[in-house]
């Protein structure tokens, strides 16, 4: 088990008010979203904008999964028709 999996393991299942998932993929830039608008952050970001939370980190976390926010994707999408080829 990893560091990632221990702090989620330590958040969900311990009740661990401050377990932070660090090396998460997606947790900086949706963090980066929603408080300051922007798209993009790194892990040094989220340890930053997460400071005044200090023993509350993973609460924040969990607001954040509950309220179902997400940073803006810039990847490639599939066209319709294309959609339509694959069989949705």
């Amino acid at each position: 088990m990893g560091p990632w999996t221990v702090d989620m393991v330590a958040g969900l299942a311990l009740g661990d008010a401050d377990a932070l998932p660090e090396g998460d993929y997606h947790l900086p830039n949706v963090l980066a979203w929603v408080m300051e608008g922007i798209a993009r952050a790194g892990a040094a970001r989220l340890l930053a904008l997460l400071a005044p939370f200090a023993g509350h980190r993973w609460r924040v976390v969990r607001l954040l999964m509950a309220g179902n926010v997400g940073a803006p994707r810039f990847g490639p999408r599939l066209s319709r028709s294309r959609w339509a080829q694959l069989g949705h």
